[in-house]
């Protein structure tokens, strides 16, 4: 298996998680508590992200544009998405009344490691880092599915 294909691969596993969270918010009855709303956005996000920037490596090698450009100019890219999307869900979190510190350790643990990651990468131009990066954008959709999977009417206690 190459490269890309992992990066396809990973692509179709965060559209499945994404896909597992529509079935999981249609098969739940009544609004969501804020925490939950919170926890679905994230994963959304996460989960469109992931597939974008596993996508979009072989499109732009296909179109010949030098490897260690993209690599650079996509890890860049990535991490401000990243920074963006979690400052835009933190606030979404706070208008919904959720506490940002229920959402537990392990999604900023992970996503601090992904933008370390990146910052390297942007700098080593390393497909692998790229793809290490993806993985970790994987594992904080699967943390936050998880999340969402706790039962009706228990809090979410992040990680207890």
């Amino acid at each position: 298996m190459t490269l890309l294909d992992s990066m396809g691969t990973l692509a179709q596993l965060s559209i499945a998680v994404v896909g597992f969270t529509g079935v999981v918010i249609a098969l739940r009855s009544g609004s969501a508590e804020p925490l939950r709303a919170t926890v679905m956005n994230m994963l959304f996000g996460f989960g469109f992200a992931g597939v974008v920037w596993a996508l979009l490596p072989p499109v732009l090698l296909g179109m010949g544009i030098d490897e260690r450009l993209v690599w650079r100019a996509l890890s860049v890219a990535f991490a401000v998405t990243m920074i963006l999307l979690g400052t835009v869900r933190r606030k979404q979190a706070r208008r919904l009344g959720a506490s940002w510190d229920q959402i537990g350790v392990t999604v900023p643990i992970l996503s601090a490691c992904q933008f370390c990651t990146l910052a390297v990468n942007a700098y080593f131009a390393s497909p692998a880092l790229f793809l290490a990066a993806l993985l970790s954008n994987l594992a904080i959709g699967l943390v936050l599915f998880w999340r969402l999977l706790e039962p009706e009417g228990t809090p979410m206690a992040g990680d207890r």
